[in-house]
């Protein structure tokens, strides 16, 4: 897999199994699809500084990641899985699958997928 052109500074594994969450050097955390070996959507970030860890909440809702500074970002609702009462929040606004078009827009670099 290919990314930050600096160094990675810590990884988590989100509950899937299948998302490798990484913090760089560069200040961002990206999102890798381990299956298809490619990074999904842009990077987080920066979230100012080096990032030096990264976890994934047991739930997948939230990714925290600390800075060099100490300093922890949280990252909400950025995976797509797990989160079955926000599913069910989407589907009544909308009144039916997502959009191509909105897929990309709240959730880009994944795959679209319906979500109802």
């Amino acid at each position: 897999m290919t990314g930050p052109v600096d160094r990675v500074e810590s990884v988590a594994f989100a509950p899937n199994g299948r998302t490798l969450v990484s913090a760089g050097a560069d200040g961002t955390v990206r999102l890798w699809d381990v299956h298809e070996h490619r990074q999904l959507g842009r990077p987080l970030g920066p979230a100012g500084g080096r990032a030096v860890g990264v976890a994934v909440s047991p739930d997948g809702r939230t990714i925290a990641s600390v800075q060099a500074d100490g300093a922890v970002k949280l990252w909400l609702g950025v995976l797509w899985t797990g989160l079955g009462d926000l599913r069910t929040l989407v589907c009544r606004r909308v009144v039916g699958d997502l959009s191509s078009n909105e897929w990309q827009e709240l959730v880009p670099g994944v795959r679209y997928r319906p979500t109802c």
